[in-house]
């Protein structure tokens, strides 16, 4: 093959949900973008991540000149600290929140500092060998979500990342039109884009509009409500937060990738919590049940997570009682059906009552 042919490789992502990694290689140079995980399906017991296979890019560390990360979501920062010591610990490139979520994922691992952590601003042009790459912001369900345009002396390659075009996002910053139109203007040889429930008829929900029925189940609740989610939609979380503080319920956070998140993106400015409106699992056994809000991991039945402790009353400090509310804001990914039915019917055997996607629009994807 010449040395001036384009290879794109796919080493998760494709034609599956999850363990996104994809590598371009032009000459003697390649860039990575995102390195993320997927989850066991319940055919792999006592597996609990499935990561991509690297071998290609280990034979070759040395051509690597960085990685790109497009947002925080584990199936796409999630095997970093398992794949980037065996590449030789390349250099990183994404944006502030993306950083901050990463270097707490290589921290656990005792990796954190090892590679290089270059935060990006959206109006960034990067030269990484033979690659000139430039980013324009997209709607995620996460801030700091960008696409990448990537040129080579043969070709323009644009990566999109998960995205949805809301007018309305949670962080007000909607997705940068006026850069995908120029990019189309200088054309594109090839879109790599998500295609995320492209046969569906229809259009994805705003996260305004799910925000709106959010509030209204806080508002009409008597009881307790329990709000389970991926720990890194950030977006999801600032929506339970603000309907619960325009209700005057206090805040409880449960799971530790929910723990982490929260704080990191507060830390940051990309939360909003207004000061005593988080407290502990046992200051809220002091209140009224229809003044409490519990944030929560597990909307994926995953047997570790809170929301399956709470199901199994092996949860140290929250036990489900009558007149309980569990949302779960997360569509199942393939393969977790019977792991979240499982913890649903837990849930209600105890007497709680469970709103999902399919009884109610709890969740937009995207």
């Amino acid at each position: 093959m010449s040395p001036n042919t384009l290879r794109i490789i796919p080493l998760g992502g494709v034609e599956e949900v999850g363990k996104n990694m994809t590598v371009l290689e032009y000459g003697d140079d390649i860039i990575i973008i995102d390195v993320g995980l997927a989850f066991p399906d319940e055919t792999m017991p006592g597996i609990d991540y499935v990561i991509p296979d690297t071998k290609y890019l280990e034979d070759r560390k040395r051509k690597i000149r960085g990685v790109l990360f497009t947002h925080g979501h584990l199936d796409h920062i999630g095997a970093t600290p398992y794949i980037l010591p065996k590449l030789g610990d390349p250099p990183i490139y994404t944006m502030r929140l993306t950083a901050a979520l990463i270097e707490k994922r290589l921290e656990e691992f005792n990796l954190k500092g090892r590679s290089r952590m270059h935060i990006l601003d959206k109006d960034d042009v990067l030269t990484l060998g033979a690659f000139t790459v430039r980013l324009f912001r997209l709607n995620h369900n996460i801030p700091d979500c960008v696409g990448f345009s990537i040129k080579t002396p043969t070709a323009h390659v644009v990566y999109t990342t998960d995205w949805k075009f809301d007018h309305t996002p949670v962080d007000e910053k909607p997705a940068e039109f006026h850069k995908i139109a120029q990019l189309g203007g200088e054309g594109v040889d090839l879109l790599l884009s998500d295609s995320t429930n492209a046969d569906e008829p229809g259009y994805t929900l705003s996260e305004k509009e799910l925000g709106e029925k959010l509030e209204s189940i806080v508002k009409s609740v008597q009881g307790r409500i329990i709000f389970a989610t991926f720990s890194s939609l950030v977006s999801r979380i600032q929506q339970a937060v603000n309907a619960a503080v325009k209700h005057d319920r206090k805040v409880v956070v449960t799971g530790r990738s929910m723990v982490d998140t929260v704080e990191i993106a507060h830390n940051l400015g990309y939360l909003n919590i207004p000061k005593k409106t988080v407290i502990t699992a046992e200051s809220s056994k002091r209140l009224p049940d229809s003044k409490v809000l519990i944030l929560t991991t597990g909307s994926q039945g995953e047997e570790a997570a809170a929301l399956a402790r709470i199901a199994r009353q092996e949860h140290k400090s929250i036990s489900i009682k009558p007149g309980d509310t569990v949302v779960i804001s997360a569509s199942p990914i393939p393969g977790n059906e019977r792991a979240v039915a499982a913890v649903m019917n837990d849930l209600t055997r105890q007497g709680a009552h469970v709103l999902y996607q399919k009884i109610l629009d709890v969740h937009s994807s995207g």
